[in-house]
């Protein structure tokens, strides 16, 4: 009798067991498992800052044939709206454009404005232009400012010419005044040589 009773007892109580230990198990995996992520998913749609960027080009500097000892060259320069906004002032600090003829050399300094234009509005894509012509004396010809020149009586000259983007109407004649406050100051200046010999001061 106590034999049967203990046949019966005794797998019942491993079965027990084994029903508590899963439960134990399985409690545990529930509190180690990570709680779900509360991060809401990045916005797949994105704003751009609209970027005011104004450029200053040469894109023509030529010269006319020698009229006696006269030189004729012919500048044209522009400023662009190469950014991503319209150019508007106000809000907008006003844009003043220059275009400069600069000499140093054996004829002496110049520092000449040929022409200028206050921008305070140029839409994206649009540019304005200034195109103006510099005469310079005493050319024996032209040069490409390479060469060797084989006339030993004869020196090298020439003229540079800027166009400056400046924020102050006062200095925007001088080559270095290039400092209007956009997004790349550095494309706000353009500098064009050009060469020719003259007689050597004796």
């Amino acid at each position: 009798m106590k034999r049967s009773r203990f046949l019966i007892i005794f797998p019942m109580f491993f079965l027990f067991l084994i029903v508590l230990l899963s439960y134990a198990l399985e409690t545990k995996s529930k509190e180690m498992k990570p709680a779900p992520s509360t991060i809401s998913p990045r916005s797949s749609t994105s704003t751009t800052t609209p970027i005011l960027d104004l450029e200053a080009k040469i894109p023509v500097c030529t010269r006319r044939p020698l009229s006696g000892d006269t030189a004729v060259f012919i500048i044209g320069g522009s400023v662009c709206n190469v950014g991503t906004a319209d150019f508007v002032s106000p809000p907008a600090e006003k844009a003043y454009v220059t275009l400069t003829a600069y000499q140093e050399g054996y004829g002496g300094r110049r520092n000449v404005v040929l022409g200028s234009q206050t921008i305070t509005r140029l839409n994206k894509g649009q540019c304005i232009n200034i195109n103006k012509t510099y005469e310079v004396r005493g050319v024996v010809k032209y040069y490409d400012g390479f060469s060797r020149i084989s006339e030993p009586d004869l020196c090298k000259d020439q003229v540079s010419f800027f166009i400056t983007i400046g924020r102050n109407p006062k200095i925007s004649g001088r080559t270095y005044a290039y400092d209007y406050p956009d997004a790349n100051t550095g494309n706000n200046i353009a500098r064009r040589d050009m060469y020719y010999l003259i007689r050597c001061p004796r």
